[in-house]
């Protein structure tokens, strides 16, 4: 629970303006809401913890939602942070993220002469953040800034469900199992294709999504925001048509992710 003498300690001064004043009281009640458990807040629970009259309270709150950055429980009338907020966070974080990244991606792009994707897990989905390619590369894969796959579809996709437990692995292949079938594919060559990525410690995707169509991947834990992130290369299938070859370029990619997962 929030000290309740930090709130307090952040008082709304006579000199502030209004509109300073209704900004510096709103983020104050969104820092409270934030910090509570899933199930959210009460109206008589913020008013107990913030040193502000319950009708200036109540007035924020209905701002805040109008904006979407809190969300009301309809029937237990308690407050959440909103997901208009959490979306635009995300996309903040997104964007810093990839700023990030880039210049690693650059890297294995240039030493592979190949394009290069970056994807987020997102529940049991990914999101592709970016791409690089060098002029010598060919963006073989349509997979655009901002397409979400399901977890399990190509090497970027095997990688991120790597990282999961056995558990959620199993309640993904049953959940995308009709998703599968669009690609010739059933939760049992996915999960084979997890198993040996774990084994491996990169993923394999030998031309199920396009024919032709290789992929590599290997997924880390961001050091930073401890996300799940997957960096997947696209490539002929002639180009990591044996183990030594596939090998090869898996290493130049760990080598790569591992000084990002260390920072």
């Amino acid at each position: 629970m929030t000290n309740v003498q930090s709130l307090k300690a952040r008082p709304v001064t006579p000199r502030k303006s209004e509109g300073t004043q209704a900004i510096t009281r709103a983020f104050q009640i969104l820092r409270f809401v934030a910090e509570q458990p899933e199930q959210g807040v009460r109206l008589r629970d913020i008013t107990a913890m913030i040193d502000l009259p319950s009708a200036t309270i109540h007035r924020i709150l209905q701002a805040l939602c109008r904006e979407g950055a809190l969300d009301q429980n309809p029937v237990t009338r308690r407050y959440k942070i909103g997901t208009s907020y959490i979306a635009m966070l995300e996309e903040i974080f997104k964007n810093s993220f990839r700023d990030r990244m880039r210049h690693i991606m650059q890297e294995i792009a240039v030493e592979l002469k190949c394009s290069v994707y970056l994807s987020l897990s997102k529940g049991s989905q990914m999101l592709c953040i970016d791409r690089v390619a060098t002029e010598k590369s060919v963006l073989v894969i349509p997979y655009d800034i901002g397409e979400t796959r399901s977890l399990g579809i190509g090497a970027a996709g095997i990688a991120l469900l790597a990282m999961e437990s056995e558990s959620f692995v199993e309640t993904i292949l049953h959940k995308n199992k009709e998703v599968y079938k669009k690609y010739n594919l059933n939760p049992d060559t996915v999960k084979n294709m997890v198993k040996n990525c774990a084994l491996n410690g990169y993923s394999y995707n030998p031309g199920y999504f396009i024919m032709g169509i290789s992929g590599l991947g290997v997924a880390f834990k961001d050091s930073e925001t401890q996300r799940n992130v997957a960096i997947n290369v696209a490539l002929l299938n002639h180009e990591v048509s044996d183990l030594k070859k596939r090998t090869k370029i898996a290493n130049v990619i760990m080598k790569y992710t591992k000084l990002a997962s260390l920072k």
